[in-house]
């Protein structure tokens, strides 16, 4: 099982404990959560290391089991570098860097555009999502990151004097990931639903200044889920 806080429509709700999904389970899809502001915190599925990817439904707001890959369950994976690539659920992409739902009934895929996610009103025309593994990661203005992404990796501690983003502690803040609060993902749900998507954190309690010894991945993010057929992500 894992713990995670939920908020929904900016009002804050008790802890609740979620259960994985699994072949056995059948999980409604909620009808009320569309165009609300939705907001996760602490998710790390079922994993205590990086290494491990974790996934979460948009649509149920629930976390999903490796186990039930294969399916429309889950609509966001959690992995690569630090947990830091976000890809959607994908099956027909039979490439070899293709989604965890390679072969599975998924229709996911994501979307960084580089617009902070309060300025995003509805999904961009002519919207080009990616469908592989690698998805919506790290940046390039950050160590490693090779083009547009949502987080950059400070490999020294030092990112913030010359991105004005990142560490500020060579010797503390060493090997940090920071969110970065311009580029929002779009995601299209694994049965083809439109969200978008902010990640604020991935560390325990969201510190304002997490240290290399900060306990991850413990993702923190906010989402707006469009309902069915339109493009509309406003919070009604």
């Amino acid at each position: 099982m894992r713990e995670f806080i939920k908020w929904t429509a900016g009002i804050v709700a008790s802890a609740m404990v979620f259960t994985a999904c699994s072949k056995d389970e059948k999980v409604p899809v909620q009808t009320g959560n569309y165009n609300k502001l939705i907001t996760v915190g602490n998710f790390n599925g079922d994993t205590t290391t990086s290494k491990v990817m974790i996934y979460f439904s948009l649509e149920k707001e629930k976390a999903c089991s490796p186990k039930n890959l294969l399916s429309t369950d889950w609509d966001i994976s959690f992995g690569g570098n630090a947990n830091s690539s976000i890809a959607g659920n994908f099956g027909a992409n039979t490439a070899e860097n293709t989604t965890a739902g390679k072969g599975g009934p998924g229709k996911g895929g994501v979307l960084i555009i580089d617009k902070p996610f309060d300025q995003v009103t509805r999904v961009p025309d002519g919207a080009v999502f990616n469908t592989t593994s690698g998805g919506a990661g790290l940046d390039s203005a950050g160590f490693f990151g090779t083009t547009t992404g949502w987080c950059v990796y400070d490999f020294a501690g030092t990112l913030r004097t010359t991105k004005g983003i990142g560490g500020n502690n060579a010797t503390t803040q060493k090997h940090t990931v920071w969110a970065r609060p311009d580029r929002t993902i779009i995601v299209r749900t694994a049965n083809g639903l439109y969200a978008k998507l902010k990640i604020t954190s991935m560390y325990k309690d969201a510190p304002a200044e997490p240290v290399t010894a900060t306990a991850r991945p413990f993702f923190h993010f906010q989402y707006v889920l469009a309902a069915p057929g339109s493009t509309d992500l406003t919070i009604k």
